[in-house]
């Protein structure tokens, strides 16, 4: 009988595609340098890590190339469950051992499981069509050049647990997708409706469909607290080192300023995305 994280009692029920043993073999080097780099953008695919991040995926219909299964884990229910649902989608499994998961890993300490999924832009109109499917005056954040894939994820994650319908992210000088961007988001990246899109495109879309936008600055004409957002909203946020440029500026329907009762006039991108969705959404019935 085989013994825990044997990978021949996984294949009892799941065909193992290899099992992987030196970080030489030339499929490890490929996934360490999509994990770390730019080239997962060129190639069209995302590196996932985790059970939640994967599964996350999987809910949000990205479909998983290949899974990586640490080989202690193999029969871990949790492991399973992920690698049942890959297999139903035609996704091939490979068995790793701890020094190749290092490898591969981004985080610090290793995974369970590392994916490869296809990379599924979402289209700016969608991301509105879904937002405006779900209430009839959506909440919308928009990122306008953000600068760390870090703070992209957090503000995701945020807008999750805040039940914001929309984020568009404006001319990043990072993506979204990379493995720090899905890491930092827990996942939330593919639960959110979102998508990258020029400023212009952007404002023409949300014009054309009447949505209000509300420009947050330290230099904002209305507190937070006598702002009214409702009705459809795009919340427009700025990158940490220069807020929001004129383009969004000039095109405000209001400027709104967080009141700061400290010495700091402005607070981190996802910490300002936290206040004002949460406020806006507590605005909604």
């Amino acid at each position: 009988m085989g013994k825990m994280g044997d990978p021949l009692m996984a294949q009892s029920c799941f065909s193992i595609s290899e099992v992987i043993t030196s970080t030489a073999n030339p499929r490890i080097k490929t996934i360490a340098s999509l994990s770390r780099g730019s080239r997962s953008r060129r190639e069209e695919v995302i590196v996932i890590e985790g059970v939640r991040e994967i599964s996350r995926a999987l809910d949000g219909g990205f479909p998983v190339r290949e899974l990586y299964v640490y080989d202690a884990f193999m029969n871990d229910s949790e492991c399973l469950t992920v690698m049942k649902r890959v297999s139903e989608c035609d996704g091939r499994i490979f068995s790793v051992s701890d020094r190749v998961m290092e490898k591969i890993s981004y985080r610090e300490t290793r995974a369970k499981l590392l994916a490869v999924a296809d990379r599924i832009p979402m289209e700016l109109e969608t991301v509105l069509d879904r937002a405006f499917a779900r209430r009839p005056d959506p909440v919308i954040l928009v990122m306008e050049s953000p600068e760390k894939p870090g703070n992209v994820g957090a503000v995701l994650r945020t807008c999750d647990g805040a039940g914001v319908d929309g984020v568009i992210v404006c001319d990043p000088s990072c993506d979204p997708l990379s493995a720090n961007g899905v890491r930092s988001s827990l996942g939330c990246v593919f639960t959110v409706p979102c998508c990258v899109a020029s400023g212009a495109e952007a404002i023409a879309a949300l014009q054309r469909r009447g949505v209000r936008i509300i420009a947050t600055t330290p230099a904002g004409k209305v507190s937070l607290w006598q702002s009214n957002m409702q009705g459809p909203t795009a919340l427009a946020l700025g990158s940490e080192k220069d807020g929001l440029t004129d383009q969004w500026l000039s095109c405000a329907h209001e400027t709104l300023v967080i009141p700061m009762r400290g010495h700091a006039d402005s607070l981190n991108l996802s910490t300002s995305a936290a206040i004002v969705v949460f406020e806006a959404m507590r605005q909604r019935p």
